[in-house]
């Protein structure tokens, strides 16, 4: 038996692109841009999203953040709010390839255990 392919969905904001990828065995939220303020709608949207799919089989969920640019407050609210829905279902949630200038943003704020120093 093949695995299936992966699913997609896509959400757009101001200056920044969501896109989750899930499968059997994952659930990964890559970021490309700038995650200001004005990436609040769309995140909801994909918390909503990535919410529904583990709710239906408790999976990892991993954030790829090699392409973002610029990241706020208003990132860090949303990585909270993914992990605490990876907590809910008792799966890991791990922020992966993060820039240097978000590594150094999430290691001052207290969040270095979300993802694995490089």
């Amino acid at each position: 038996m093949t695995a299936s392919p992966p699913e997609t969905f896509t959400c757009r904001a101001p200056h920044i692109i969501f896109v989750v990828r899930h499968d059997e065995s994952k659930v990964e939220v890559v970021l490309r841009g700038e995650y200001d303020l004005s990436s609040a709608e769309a995140s909801q949207r994909v918390l909503e999203y990535v919410e529904e799919r583990v709710a239906e089989s408790a999976r990892p969920i991993i954030v790829e953040m090699v392409a973002v640019t610029f990241f706020d407050a208003a990132g860090i609210k949303f990585l909270g709010r993914l992990e605490h829905t990876a907590s809910l279902v008792s799966t890991t949630f791990q922020v992966r390839s993060p820039t240097r200038d978000v590594r150094r943003l999430l290691e001052a704020v207290g969040l270095r255990h979300l993802f694995k120093p490089e």
